[in-house]
């Protein structure tokens, strides 16, 4: 039977916040709602407070697999889902008592694709000093924000970094296999948005927090982590699967191509200068893997088609790529390092470049 809305749950080892999120599901206002809880394979207590809330409210419905990460979870959340628009919500974080009915009703006044929202952050890890922050978008409806127009700063790709704050119109995402990377451990919420832009051009945006994400979990995936560097390995997992998504919408060959390398790049860049990046503690052999697979990368998105479009910096970044390996001299080589120091791009592909020629 369909209902006005699906909200899926990833679950892994959660006990411990599982109820209150749960609490702020089931107290949500908009009664017509399934609430698909998908236990993936957790050893603490996570699959018997599932299965209590089934038993308390017939809107809940438990789905027990074997541990496949988040990505597979949410993938049999959607497969199992009947409702017209979908949401996602992490098990450990908490919604406002009104999140899913303002999204929906906003959503078919509007006959919108997907409705976003504005989160609050929280921290409540044994003492950590994290100052709250969060994020209001502006407020707008684009009824045509096609991908071809995608480009850094557009409001797609502004809301492009997480699932949990939206709400998806269902059929887009069966009509057009939308789903997320299966075996994709980080950066999964931001591929899945980059395949979804190029199906769901009416995006309605609300400036309200009304999602609260709770940072530093022990435990989760992004304890501990810089947020702007994940492991490179994800991210070639990742941007392979969405070059792909898009060549088989012909967007490659389109201007929306420059959009997703102009975008892309900012990844790039950040494995190759952070001293935290792949080239500063990889071994050699995790460095011929990063270099082959941003070359691999490039040419399956056409790099030299898109090339002559990129910033200048961005443009020699990537044709070292293409080009390397590199021959150097002493100068050349005492070029590179002086020029490392510079900031911004420039500073960019110059930090490349000594790495090159080692």
């Amino acid at each position: 039977m369909s209902v006005s809305v699906s909200i899926i749950v990833p679950c892994y080892n959660v006990a411990a916040y599982l109820d209150q999120c749960m609490e702020s599901l089931a107290g949500q206002s908009m009664e017509d709602i399934e609430i698909i809880c998908v236990n993936d394979g957790s050893s603490d207590r996570t699959a018997e407070i599932l299965r209590e809330w089934r038993d308390r409210d017939g809107r809940v419905r438990v789905i027990d697999r074997k541990n496949s990460g988040v990505s597979a979870a949410r993938n049999s959340g959607m497969e199992a889902a009947s409702g017209k628009y979908i949401g996602f919500v992490d098990p450990d974080d908490v919604v406002e008592r009104n999140m899913f009915r303002r999204l929906f009703d906003a959503a078919v006044e509007k006959d919108a694709d997907v409705a976003v929202c504005g989160y609050h952050e929280f921290c409540d890890c044994g003492g950590m000093d994290m100052p709250e922050s969060g994020w209001s978008p502006s407020a707008g409806f684009f009824p045509e924000e096609k991908a071809e127009r995608f480009r850094r700063g557009t409001p797609w790709s502004r809301c492009a970094g997480t699932v949990w704050n939206k709400l998806i119109r269902r059929k887009l995402l069966e009509e057009n296999g939308v789903r997320f990377v299966p075996g994709l451990r980080q950066g999964e919420d931001l591929y899945f948005c980059l395949m979804l832009l190029t199906v769901a051009p009416r995006l309605l945006i609300l400036p309200d927090r009304l999602y609260h994400y709770r940072r530093e979990r022990p435990g989760s995936a992004s304890c501990g982590r810089d947020p702007r560097l994940g492991d490179f390995r994800m991210d070639l997992m990742g941007m392979e699967s969405l070059a792909r998504f898009w060549g088989e919408r012909g967007l490659l060959d389109s201007p929306a191509a420059f959009g997703l390398v102009d975008y892309c790049m900012e990844l790039m860049r950040r494995h190759f200068i952070m001293k935290e990046g792949a080239f500063f503690k990889a071994s050699p052999e995790d460095r011929e893997v990063l270099l082959s697979g941003w070359k691999k990368w490039l040419e399956l998105v056409g790099a030299e088609n898109v090339l002559p479009s990129l910033d200048r910096w961005d443009r020699a970044f990537c044709r070292l790529l293409l080009d390397c390996p590199l021959r150097s001299n002493f100068f050349s080589a005492l070029h590179s390092r002086l020029m490392s120091s510079r900031k911004g791009r420039r500073g960019a592909y110059y930090t490349l470049k000594r790495h090159l020629m080692k």
